[in-house]
Formats: structure tokens, sequence, C-alpha cells
């Protein structure tokens, strides 16, 4: 087998057939892996992304395995050196899952041959964060064992002052009804509580819950990350609640450019009670939750309640077979019966003791960017050493 690299749009559309029959074989690729999300990703972070593309080495064989990647120049400061760091292409866009498109008959040979290219291949750093598939991460880490040439980190993802895991992702299994899931699914006491006030909520005159359309999409989605900021600015802090928002905003828009959003609103007259926001996977029948709002001084006691249970019930009726709650072990999430589904945070360090360049050559134009960056900042030792570097290397 062999690695071929794709790094450009139009290269990266004459795979779509072939990613596609893969990702059909894959049961461990979901929506964030496949073709029609990636592009969205692509088409709007050009330069910042490449495929590894594995095939057979026979003339005539198709691809068996992807894996989609990002790369960052950074300046090291302790080391005064240029680094390229690689991380799952997925994260350019806050991608919930990572990981591998692979054929699984083809597994152990092309995750293989991708971890021998990484081997040789210039970088610092590459991190595999929110991968779903452990097996697979092993069969790559294979290869970097050796201590003296690297170090392999794993690393929690701990919020909400410890109390919540962020790499347990909670995943509800649906069955072909409504009723069957709240009478299986459901604790007694849960069970009870969503009987009576989905019952409330059918029998008001006043409250209602509005589905999103392409044209209220904007304005909806504003609206909702509106509430979420008034809830998470005090706990997160502006700016970490900023950035999360422009995350959510920019993750959801890009998913609603391929029909994939699902954003409900419960009203009571003209009163915007609270907003959720799911990621529709039609395909795999996967539905994801991404975000939700309300308005904390609502007299309402379960508008989560309420949104949750509307999105569930709409889930099941058009034939989606998972809920997935993604990131977080949140109480609330079990309430509903959903599984816990543990997620790897794992980094690979390349120590100076190896011998393989931590400077990708085909990166030297943002290293050359960032050097005018610090020749223009002051920086006129740095900039010297960061020239020195760079030299050998356009010379």
């Amino acid at each position: 087998m062999r690695v071929e690299i794709v790094q450009h749009p139009d290269a990266f559309a004459a795979l779509r057939k072939d990613w596609e029959r893969v990702h059909g074989s894959d049961p461990e690729a979901g929506y964030f892996l496949s073709w029609r999300w990636l592009e969205q990703v692509f088409r709007s972070n050009p330069g910042r992304w490449k495929v590894l593309a594995v095939r057979g080495s026979g003339p005539g064989t198709g691809y068996v395995c992807f894996l989609p990647l990002s790369h960052h120049t950074h300046w090291s400061e302790s080391g005064q050196r240029f680094k390229t760091e690689l991380k799952p292409a997925g994260k350019l866009a806050w991608a919930q899952y990572t990981g591998f498109v692979c054929d699984p008959a083809a597994e152990e040979d092309a995750i293989g041959t991708i971890a021998d290219y990484l081997a040789g291949a210039p970088w610092a750093r590459i991190s595999f964060r929110n991968d779903g598939c452990r097996r697979r991460l092993d069969l790559l880490l294979r290869v970097f064992s050796d201590a003296q040439s690297y170090r392999i980190n794993s690393r929690t993802m701990l919020i909400n002052n410890g109390t919540v895991d962020n790499l347990i992702c909670p995943r509800l299994t649906l069955p072909d009804d409504f009723d069957t899931y709240v009478q299986s699914r459901l604790s007694s006491k849960t069970r009870q509580k969503v009987r009576r006030f989905w019952r409330r909520y059918e029998q008001s005159e006043d409250l209602k819950i509005v589905d999103s359309t392409n044209e209220t999409f904007a304005p909806d989605l504003d609206a909702l990350l509106d509430m979420w900021l008034l809830r998470w600015t005090p706990v997160r802090g502006e700016k970490s609640a900023l950035k999360a928002a422009s995350r959510y905003r920019e993750v959801l828009a890009l998913s609603n450019g391929i029909g994939a959003i699902r954003l409900s609103a419960l009203w009571q007259g003209g009163r915007r009670l609270g907003s959720i926001c799911c990621i529709a996977d039609d395909e795999a029948k996967y539905l994801y939750f991404i975000v939700s709002g309300r308005d904390e001084t609502a007299p309402e006691p379960n508008i989560g309640l309420l949104l949750h249970v509307h999105t569930i019930k709409w889930a099941i009726a058009n034939g989606m077979q998972i809920y997935d709650f993604c990131h977080g072990n949140e109480a609330y999430k079990l309430s509903y019966g959903a599984e816990e589904s543990l997620l790897s945070n794992v980094e690979i360090v390349r120590r100076s003791a190896c011998e393989v360049a931590q400077l990708d050559p085909d990166h030297i134009g943002d290293a050359m960017r960032k050097t005018i960056e610090m020749i223009e900042g002051n920086k006129a030792g740095a900039a010297a050493r960061a020239c020195r570097e760079l030299l050998p290397l356009i010379a």
C-alpha cells in the first residue's frame, strides 16, 4: 500500500466517489468524517488541511483509507525554531468526532501504512483529539513506541470544576416508537415527569414549539446563542464564552449549508423561552445535539426537557437510530436513557533526539509570514534565528 497526499479542493472533489464508498463501509466514520461535511470545512479553510489517502500498490487499485489532517506552523520560544503541528482536520470547524475513514477489511495494513508515512514525515506534534475508535489509534501508535524519539500523552478533558468529563459522549439508542422509548429507556421518576410535562405542553394554549426554516435559521441561531451567552459568560468569562459561541456558529452554519440542521424554539405567546439545535445525519440515522439556550428569567421550569422530548419524538418519527448528546457526561443527558461512550485525546510529541525534521518544508510560506511578524514586532533576534533556519530550505 502507498500514501498519496491530497491538499487541493479539486483533488478532494475527485475523491468523492471513493471517499463515499469507503465511508459507507466504515461503521466508525460518522457525519463529521463524511465527504460533504469535510468539503465544507476545507472550502472554508484553504491552505490549512491535507488528506493522507491510502490505496493498494497494484495498478488500478482503489483507495481504502483516509486520514484528514490540519496543519499549523508556530515559532517555539523555548526551542527557538519553527515547528509543524498536525491535528484532525475536522477540528478546523469544531467537529464533534474525528479519526480515520477506513475499509474495515484493510484496517490494519492501511493504518500501518499511514503510521509508517508519518514516522518519516516532518512534524513536531500530532494530536488525535475526540477520536472515536481507540482500536485504530492503537494500531497507529505501535509505530511510535520508541521512547527516545517520541512521547505519547493521553490527556483528560474535564470541565465545570472537574465534574464533567468532555471525553464521554452519552448516546441514546432509539426504538421504533416514542411510547416504547418512554416505557423502556426512562426511569419511573423521569417517565412520570416526561409524561406530565408533555401532556401539559400539548394541552396548553400559549406554549408551542416551532421548527426553524432556511429563511429563519440565521435569526433563530442568533437568538439561541444570545441566550447561551447570557447563561455561560458569567461562568466561563467573556472571552471564552464569545469564542465558544463563534465556534458553535461556524459548525452550525456549515451544516446548514448542506441541509443538516434541526433547530427548534419553544415559545410562550410571543416570548421565546428556549431553543435547541442539532445536526441530522439522514444517511447514518444519527441526530447530534450540539447546543441549547433558554431564557433564564422565564418561570417555566422544564424548557430543556420539552425541547429534548420534542427532538427525540421527531428523531423517532423520522427513523433516526441514535440521539447523540455529544461531549460531556452531565447527569441530565443520562436521565434520558443515554449510555456513555468514551473518546480518546492523544498526542504524539517528537523528541529532539529524533533525527526527522520538525518543520514541514511545504509550510515555509507560513514560517516566512511569522518571521515578518517578528520583524514588525521588533523581535530582531528571533527573526534572525528564524531566517537562519529557513535559509537552507529556500536557497
